[in-house]
């Protein structure tokens, strides 16, 4: 399963909205924000995410820090493939 490099790793499109919303925040990605609420491209960002989701990438929906996220995704793909060796770079 490839990776997203994310929007500040070279990946996505030069003029996006949501990779400059998240260099002004000095943001990894738009999922550390912590204004979700307020953000001016929410229905860009929840277009982009059911499009993730359809192709089987996972992705952030829930309010819970990144190292959270890390642990209970390595969970789900432990218990779909028991044999499974998973590399994190975290």
């Amino acid at each position: 399963m490839p990776l997203c490099p994310g929007c500040l790793k070279g990946g996505g499109r030069d003029d996006c909205e949501i990779w400059a919303c998240a260099l002004s925040k000095n943001l990894a990605d738009c999922s550390e924000c912590d204004q979700p609420d307020r953000c001016e491209n929410q229905d860009l960002l929840e277009t982009m995410q059911k499009g993730a989701q359809k192709t089987g990438l996972m992705v952030k929906t829930e309010d819970i820090s990144r190292q959270e996220l890390l642990k209970k995704w390595t969970e789900e793909l432990k218990s779909q493939w028991p044999s499974l060796l998973l590399f994190q770079d975290a």
